[in-house]
């Protein structure tokens, strides 16, 4: 059995509510406030890069939709490379959930960086042009026809 297969959303969810003074619910609930919402972000950050699980799944766990984990990944991972009260509290998490599952923190995750894990961006944001101009060539200005027309 491997490091990442032992460890499930839940005890992400549990880990990061500790570390950041939160309960389970409020790391699921409706709160805004970057008190929750960034602890909510680095708990689905970490769900995707030491779970395996798909970002429906992870998604479906905390009550968003998948393309909100993507986000939550992504930036979670952009802050860790700029910001090291960010990335301090992501180690912090990892160890903690090591130590409640008994792994060394050296193998508390999948091994692999989590932008192994998600998606490039989409082509047309890196070129620079908007999703609107790509559909611009169409008769119908990008828009599905009408039923029936």
């Amino acid at each position: 059995m491997t490091a990442s297969s032992r460890i499930g959303i839940r005890e992400v969810e549990a880990a990061v509510a500790a570390r950041f003074g939160l309960t389970r619910d409020q790391i699921r609930g409706l709160d805004r406030t970057r008190a929750v919402a960034r602890p909510r972000q680095i708990a689905m950050f970490l769900a995707r890069e030491l779970t395996g699980q798909s970002l429906p799944r992870i998604g479906m766990h905390f009550a968003r939709d998948h393309t909100t984990v993507l986000y939550a990944a992504r930036k979670i991972a952009r802050l860790i490379a700029a910001d090291a009260a960010v990335a301090g509290a992501v180690q912090g998490c990892r160890e903690l959930l090591a130590r409640k599952n008994n792994l060394p923190p050296s193998v508390s995750h999948a091994g692999k960086p989590a932008s192994r894990h998600l998606p490039p961006p989409m082509a047309l944001r890196s070129a620079g042009k908007s999703s609107a101009g790509a559909f611009a060539s169409r008769p119908h200005g990008g828009r599905k026809p009408a039923i029936g027309s």
